[in-house]
């Protein structure tokens, strides 16, 4: 019975993604950062798509989802990453082995699969349909505001791990909208002037002078800080309205539809 639903496995998830000029798993690209420790050199690594895959121009939705889905980079999962680390210095063999987790994760198997059939131009196979404000709601939650100054200014940023996105606690699965929103906001910042950073900046400045006169503790102005600014950016013409210009572009290659 464990190898027919390892058979079954592999032919509706392995292969399609396989059938592609390039297995996907030779489209990750694996880099290395060296660091000291007591004396003692080590590295830790971290997966992306590689400049060469043909998925290159949407490589943000898929680095989203290779480095936010797999078992290996849950939080709690510090000790078989620790494994893979300490490979080092065959960092040949490093490379393979964090491929090959990757390669097998099951549940990345299945967003890449859905991510590549909508490039891929097949239709048919949007998998889930979401709303505008779950669009914007979800993509606020990735202007995070991290860390108090000295001087009592906020620091905040766009990152693909440390966001709100986990602490939302969503009931439904966001993981292909996160991606596209990822995607979405950054590839606005690539522009010469981006609206979305401009509302950034602006609403950061509005609720830090809000706030600022009640400061009681650092964690307590943060708080109240990054959750003003979620409501903030949610509300936000600028945001929306990009937001929606990338999906028209877009909704013929997403694994979603817009209400």
């Amino acid at each position: 019975m464990v190898k027919l639903i390892r058979f079954l496995f592999l032919v509706f998830f392995i292969q399609p993604i396989c059938a592609q000029k390039v297995p996907f798993s030779a489209q990750l690209y694996i880099e290395l950062f060296p660091y000291e420790d007591s004396g003692k050199e080590k590295v830790s690594a971290m997966a992306s798509l590689s400049a060469d895959s043909p998925y290159w121009n949407v490589h943000r939705r898929f680095d989203y989802l290779i480095l936010n889905t797999p078992r290996i980079h849950a939080p709690e999962q510090v000790e078989l990453r620790r494994k893979l680390f300490d490979l080092y210095p065959d960092t040949n063999l490093l490379k393979r082995s964090y491929i090959d987790q990757l390669s097998n994760d099951s549940k990345l198997q299945v967003y890449v699969f859905q991510t590549i059939e909508a490039i891929e131009k097949n239709a048919s196979k949007k998998t889930q349909t979401f709303s505008q404000r779950e669009l914007v709601e979800v993509a606020s939650r990735f202007f995070y505001c991290d860390k108090v100054n000295p001087d009592s200014s906020v620091q905040a940023h766009v990152c693909i791990g440390l966001n709100g996105q986990r602490e939302s606690n969503w009931q439904k699965d966001y993981t292909l909208l996160e991606a596209f929103c990822y995607e979405a906001i950054f590839s606005d910042f690539d522009q010469e002037t981006s609206p979305i950073d401009q509302a950034f900046t602006r609403n950061k400045e509005k609720v830090c002078e809000k706030n600022l006169p009640y400061f009681s503790s650092d964690d307590a102005y943060l708080m109240k800080v990054r959750e003003d600014l979620y409501r903030k950016m949610l509300k936000d013409k600028r945001l929306q309205k990009s937001l929606m210009n990338y999906y028209h572009l877009h909704q013929d290659d997403v694994p979603f539809r817009l209400e």
